[in-house]
């Protein structure tokens, strides 16, 4: 899949296709820690829940 971001944002998008299948392997290699919000159809994909970067997921 091909990664994303509108010109100026930093916030980077993927697009898959209907009933694709796919995983997703995060890995950080600088120093900075970043919080992935990580949604399918706007939907957080740990709680089901609306995803934003205010919510959190329910563990």
């Amino acid at each position: 899949m091909t990664i994303f971001s509108s010109l100026g944002q930093k916030n980077y998008q993927l697009a898959g296709k209907a009933d694709e299948r796919c995983v997703l392997v995060y890995t950080n290699r600088s120093a900075t820690p970043y919080e992935i919000i990580t949604r399918v159809d706007g939907l957080d994909v740990l709680s089901g829940k609306p995803g934003s970067r205010s919510s959190k997921a329910d563990l």
